[in-house]
């Protein structure tokens, strides 16, 4: 999660009310009228009336087309209604006229973020602390932008430095546990969510990252307290919790259903613009639009690329709309061949997406992502092609009405959960494809070399840890009794999950040897 104000820029003029007979604008005729008219504006702006404010910002330009806090604040007005590349455009401008603008350089900083320029907004930060150095939330903006270019080190003392600057900084401490998780310092990660939930109790990102990380130590001594409190969470009439952050503590079709609703309600407002098109055969082939924030070295690019690339062009003509992050990875580059077009979107606004993909006459829009990591589900409530579906990402409900139908199988959703879906069941003989060409290492290790015994039967998971729950783990633990010599084959990220899960497996009267970690690997030799 981002924090508050990288999310949020802050309505902010260059100086208070008292200073503001200094700026350049107030030396300028009518300067003291236009400072009247920031003072309403700001007014507006902060209660959210983000047409009156932009219309009051315009009036000062029309006067006073330099002013460099209108044009940094109409920037905002931009920026929150997530019009990134606009509102960088006014920052741009408003730094023309006022060069050592702060406030200016981080508030471009969080678009140009936003939008995927990461080392422009790590330059824009730098330069904003340069002019302001004693600011917490730039250096935790900063940290942000360092953590997506992969600079983790780096993201981890600034976030550090904004604790310092302000030790009651919740989401730099936030950011810091999520850091670490990525690092698999998960003690470290534990550590600063407990941090982050001892200033905010209510902080529902932090309860979740402190609840998945002991999960991935395997640490279950707490189990049944996050359970129950996740699953209250998501029944809550209130609840505003993402359906994702339910998968790991619930199985219930029936929870599942109301949280997904719930939250879509949430996110999606009343009054949102509905494009229903009608798009013509113009050619005869219908048109496919695939939208995903994972078009990237990610599992499910990995496992779909060859699905494209084997579309019948005779009859279909098939779009990518990426969303995420930009990477020149191998896997990038064979999906931008496999799509007729492949068009990157993750500069633009919800509302921008929506009508781009509207405009190229798309029939049939599948959405890879549902509610999983970098979901923009506004995107799809908009109704930018008559058909929509919901495929790979997640198997679950949306619980939404402008999810056509689900892709699936009668094993991850059997026909009577019907009821527990929004969206219409397709059932696939298997819902899953596996892509044909991926790279497979030319050697195969032996038994010895990963650490395997030479003989006896090897049962094997190599999920993500905190998918491991006690009741699987005792099911493993009878498979092993039941079988002499055997041994469990688990990935093994991190030394206190291995403890943990041996000290388990010997509670379960099991020799914890035979427990057998891996390391993580290259996709090929995997």
């Amino acid at each position: 999660m981002a924090s508050k104000n990288s999310r949020k820029q802050k309505i902010a003029a260059r100086s208070s009310k008292k200073k503001r007979s200094a700026s350049p604008a107030a030396n300028r005729p009518n300067g003291p009228k236009i400072a009247n008219m920031i003072d309403q504006a700001l007014g507006h702006h902060r209660q959210q009336n983000l047409s009156e404010a932009e219309r009051l910002y315009r009036a000062i330009l029309a006067r006073d087309p330099a002013n460099a806090d209108a044009l940094h604040l109409l920037g905002l007005t931009y920026a929150q209604r997530a019009l990134h590349t606009e509102a960088i455009e006014l920052y741009n401008q408003a730094l023309a006229h006022s060069p050592n603008f702060a406030g200016a350089y981080n508030n471009r900083g969080i678009s140009l973020n936003t939008v995927g320029e990461f080392s422009l907004a790590i330059d824009s930060f730098r330069k904003s602390l340069e002019l302001s150095p004693g600011v917490p939330d730039t250096y935790n903006n900063l940290g942000n932008a360092l953590s997506k270019l992969g600079k983790r080190e780096e993201a981890i003392a600034h976030y550090k430095k904004a604790i310092q600057l302000n030790p009651k900084h919740t989401d730099a401490y936030f950011n810091l546990g999520n850091t670490h998780n990525k690092l698999f310092n998960y003690s470290e990660a534990i550590e600063n969510y407990n941090h982050a939930l001892t200033l905010n109790p209510e902080h529902i990102n932090a309860y979740n990252g402190l609840a998945l990380m002991l999960r991935s130590i395997c640490d279950w001594s707490d189990y049944e307290k996050f359970e129950t409190e996740m699953i209250k969470l998501a029944q809550s009439s209130t609840s505003k919790l993402p359906p994702f952050y339910l998968l790991p503590w619930s199985d219930s079709p029936e929870n599942q259903r109301t949280c997904a609703s719930r939250y879509t309600r949430s996110i999606i407002p009343d009054n949102l613009p509905q494009l229903n098109p009608k798009p013509a055969l113009n050619d005869g082939r219908i048109r496919i639009g695939y939208i995903s924030t994972d078009f990237r070295d990610h599992v499910v690019s990995h496992i779909i690329a060859e699905l494209f690339e084997l579309h019948d062009r005779s009859k279909f003509e098939i779009f990518g709309f990426a969303l995420g992050e930009k990477d020149t990875s191998p896997i990038r580059r064979r999906l931008q061949a496999a799509f007729d077009r492949f068009i990157e979107v993750g500069h633009l606004a919800d509302s921008q997406i929506a009508n781009l993909i509207a405009e190229q006459g798309i029939h049939i829009l599948v959405d890879l992502t549902g509610y999983s990591m970098g979901a923009r589900t506004r995107i799809l409530a908009m109704r930018p092609a008559p058909i929509q579906v919901s495929y790979l990402g997640y198997i679950g409900t949306m619980g939404a009405d402008f999810i056509d139908y689900i892709l699936t199988d009668e094993v991850s959703a059997p026909r009577e959960l019907q009821l527990f879906f929004t969206e219409k069941l397709v059932h696939l003989p298997c819902y899953m494809v596996n892509d044909r060409q991926r790279n497979v290492a030319k050697e195969t290790p032996t038994r010895t070399e990963v650490g395997l015994p030479e003989e006896g039967f090897v049962f094997c998971s190599f999920n993500n840890s905190y998918k491991i729950t006690p009741d699987i783990f005792a099911i493993w633990m009878r498979c092993l009794q039941a079988t002499p010599g055997s041994v469990l084959w688990l990935l093994g990220d991190n030394i206190r999950l291995q403890e943990n899960l041996r000290q388990q497996a010997s509670a379960a009267g099991i020799e914890p040897e035979r427990l057998i970690f891996a390391p993580r690997v290259e996709t090929g030799q995997h």
